[in-house]
C-alpha cells in the first residue's frame, strides 16, 4: 500500500509540475504577445501621428494654391470688367468654401461700390458674358498637355447689347489675347465689334447653303 501511495503521490507531483510549466509557458506566450501588440500599435500611432501632419501640409498647401489661383483669377476677370464697364468700379472675387461633405467649391461675385451681386442676377447684365469670356480662356491656359493658343467663340458678348459695350468687348478680346498670346475666332453680327477685328470673314447665307 505505501509503495503504491508513494507512485501516486510522485505522479501528482509530476502532474502538477507540468502543468506550472505549461502555465508559464503559456504566460510568456501571452507577455510577448502583448510586448508585440504594444510594438504595432506605437508603430500605427506613429504613422498615424505621420497622416495627420501629412494632411495639415497638404490642407496648407492647397489653401495656399487656392488663395494664389484666386488672387490670378480675381484679378484678370476684374481687368476685364474694368476694360469693358470703365466708367464703373467693378471688381471680381473668387471665394472658395468648404461643402457639407467637406468637398471644395468657389463661389463667383461681382463687387460694385462696395455690394456684392450674383454674377447670374438681371443686374449685372452683360457682365456674365465679360466673366465667362476671361473664365474661358483662364482655362485654357491652365491645361496640359498645352493645346494650340486658340479658340473659338460663338457670340461671346451677345448680351451686351453691342454698341460702345461691344466695342469695349472686342478691346478687352484684344488686349487679354494679346497679352497671353492667345488667337481667336469670334462669331459676331455686332458690325462695331467686328470692326475691331484683325481680320473679318464675312458669311451670307441664300436659305440653303452659307
Amino acid at each position: 500500500v505505501s509503495t503504491v501511495t508513494t507512485v501516486n503521490t510522485r505522479e501528482y507531483f509530476n502532474n502538477c509540475n507540468t502543468f506550472i510549466d505549461n502555465m508559464i509557458t503559456a504566460k510568456e506566450s501571452i507577455l510577448q504577445s502583448i510586448r508585440s501588440n504594444e510594438v504595432r500599435r506605437e508603430a500605427i500611432n506613429k504613422k498615424a501621428d505621420a497622416l495627420t501632419e501629412a494632411k495639415h501640409i497638404i490642407s496648407a498647401e492647397i489653401s495656399d494654391i487656392q488663395s494664389s489661383l484666386k488672387e490670378d483669377i480675381d484679378s484678370l476677370v476684374s481687368i476685364a470688367l474694368g476694360i469693358v464697364y470703365e466708367d464703373r468700379d467693378v471688381k471680381f472675387s473668387m471665394a472658395f468654401e468648404k461643402t457639407k461633405a467637406g468637398q471644395s467649391q468657389y463661389r463667383p461675385t461681382i463687387v460694385e461700390n462696395g455690394e456684392e451681386f450674383n454674377p447670374k442676377d438681371e443686374q449685372c447684365g452683360g457682365a456674365l458674358d465679360i466673366i465667362s469670356y476671361a473664365l474661358r480662356i483662364i482655362l485654357h491656359s491652365f491645361e496640359r498637355p498645352k493645346g494650340r493658343q486658340f479658340m473659338f467663340f460663338d457670340e461671346p458678348f451677345k448680351f451686351l447689347g453691342g454698341g460702345i459695350l461691344g466695342e469695349k468687348a472686342a478691346e478687352m478680346a484684344r488686349k487679354i489675347n494679346a497679352d497671353i498670346g492667345l488667337q481667336t475666332v469670334i462669331i459676331s453680327h455686332d458690325e462695331i465689334s467686328i470692326a475691331k477685328a484683325d481680320k473679318v470673314y464675312h458669311i451670307d447665307h441664300n436659305g440653303k447653303k452659307s
